[in-house]
């Protein structure tokens, strides 16, 4: 209470004068930098949620509702593991830059790792598919498991990206 009442006194009666004080070069560089990362990072969500809209919008709720299902179940791995490792591995790959041969198997290793983790969960997953989603979820939940399947081996692939675009882009 005390310090409420000292920040309103202070307020009312030595009221602070803030003042913003911009230069143009730093703005401009900070804009020269900021706007395209600005605009990749959204069109990249754009990219990321297209499936979405289209689904939503072509085949309406019910459908995307169980779609959503089907792809948050199908990324779940990939969504707690592949962020840790990619932060990981730019750091990693960047101690190695000048050493092709230990980057190249690096990379290899990490991916066969990652395989070793992801393959075996989603392979299990769309054969199982059939009996876990309504057993989890209920029966009003059986139309996500087609789209499940086809998400679990999309899944694979999928996998291989981020460790692919830390080693090439430096994200």
């Amino acid at each position: 209470v005390d310090s409420s009442l000292e920040c309103i006194l202070v307020w009312v009666f030595a009221r602070p004068r803030l003042e913003l004080h911009l230069e143009r070069l730093a703005l401009s560089r900070i804009y020269s930098y900021g706007l395209p990362s600005v605009l990749s990072s959204l069109l990249r969500r754009m990219y990321d949620n297209s499936d979405f809209f289209i689904i939503g919008r072509t085949l309406g709720p019910g459908p995307l509702g169980s779609y959503n299902l089907a792809f948050r179940l199908a990324t779940l791995v990939y969504e707690k593991i592949v962020p840790i490792v990619s932060g990981v591995s730019f750091p990693a790959f960047a101690a190695m830059e000048k050493d092709n041969s230990r980057v190249k198997e690096y990379w290899l290793n990490l991916n066969v790792s990652l395989s070793y983790i992801n393959f075996p969960l989603l392979i299990m997953l769309a054969v199982n598919a059939p009996d876990i989603v309504p057993i989890v979820y209920g029966q009003k939940w059986t139309s996500a498991v087609v789209p499940l399947q086809f998400l679990c081996v999309v899944g694979l692939l999928r996998t291989l990206t981020p460790i692919a675009l830390s080693l090439s882009s430096g994200q």
